[in-house]
């Protein structure tokens, strides 16, 4: 996936489009940094490093990521692959499959959040809702087979 880069001195940041939601998150965090309108659309010198890795920490799609830069090295503002950009690698990698015509599978440990930020649940695999009929939300309840989601 293409990335764009955008450094200061002690901060690299990544940007990829084709995970962007548009949520705003970003934009509503700081409007001086994020400005769709202006391009190129990320100035990151307008705040510190410490309040863009947390605005960054708010991206939900994670098409936003951030990291600091080693003593001496120097980000790069272009755009590209660059698998330097993100968070430290894992060992094992969380899982999610799209089941044939059923919910999304998870296989990792995880907390699940309502919209208020309340935890519903801890689990370690999961099903949830694609077909937007659950009465379990977010949570798979099998309706997907009665409504004959395809998906």
């Amino acid at each position: 996936m293409t990335k764009k880069l955008y450094s200061t001195t002690e901060l690299e940041v990544s940007w990829e489009p084709a995970l962007c939601i548009h949520s705003a998150k970003c934009v509503m965090g700081s409007s001086l940094v994020f400005n769709p309108r202006r391009r190129p659309w990320v100035e990151l010198q307008h705040e510190t490093t410490e309040r863009l890795l947390q605005i960054v920490a708010e991206c939900p799609s994670g098409a936003l990521m951030a990291r600091r830069l080693a003593t001496g090295e120097t980000g790069r503002n272009e755009e590209g692959s660059d698998p330097r950009v993100g968070g430290p690698v894992q060992e094992a990698k969380p899982v999610i499959t799209a089941s044939r015509n059923g919910p999304l599978l998870v296989e990792f440990e995880c907390v699940v959040k309502d919209a208020d930020g309340n935890v519903v649940r801890e689990i370690r695999k999961g099903a949830f809702c694609r077909c937007g009929q659950s009465s379990t939300k977010p949570f798979c309840d099998g309706t997907h087979k009665k409504v004959g989601f395809v998906g």
